[in-house]
């Protein structure tokens, strides 16, 4: 059966090969982990990276919007 992250990181590629951290969420035991960069980015890929110490790790689901004013 599938399992929470207990960690996530999100990172955004600098020039299309060395990626950057954005920041580092940790979310033991809930669905959903949120994000909110500070600045605006301007990215074609952003990547996750989830961490599950045992066990399978399963992603359903991915949204990336954007909340300007």
């Amino acid at each position: 059966s599938g399992a929470n992250a207990q960690k996530a990181t999100i990172l955004t590629p600098l020039d299309n090969e060395n990626w950057v951290t954005q920041g580092t969420g940790k979310a033991p035991n809930v669905k959903t982990i949120y994000f909110q960069f500070y600045a605006p980015q301007t990215v074609r890929y952003v990547k996750f990276e989830l961490l599950r110490s045992t066990g399978s790790l399963y992603v359903s689901e991915a949204y990336i919007y954007n909340n300007a004013q």
